[in-house]
């Protein structure tokens, strides 16, 4: 929490960070917008969709997915759903049957 509005006082646009279990706070304490980190590739598809959710659904402004976009068995369709998740707010299960992953 700290760590975010310092880089925002230091001048930073956009800050991309982990999800945390006070996550709301650092979104509110932030005057610049936060950007959910993906971090470790989760198991399976929906795990990684579901942490999308929660970062969005917390304030997050976006998403920085890396591992988590491209180490999956179809990535192209998991790169169609994340959007989903972010922009139209489909929920992860809607996204996994919409997309077949």
């Amino acid at each position: 929490m700290r760590g975010c509005r310092i880089l925002a006082e230091l001048g930073a646009d956009m800050i991309k960070t982990f999800h945390t279990y006070r996550f709301p706070e650092v979104i509110e304490g932030c005057p610049v917008p936060i950007l959910g980190l993906g971090g470790n590739t989760a198991p399976n598809a929906i795990n990684s969709l579901e942490l999308a959710y929660k970062e969005i659904k917390e304030g997050a402004k976006g998403v920085v997915f890396g591992r988590n976009a491209i180490q999956r068995p179809d990535p192209i369709a998991y790169q169609r759903a994340l959007p989903n998740i972010v922009k139209e707010r489909l929920t992860p299960e809607q996204a996994v049957k919409t997309y077949g992953l």
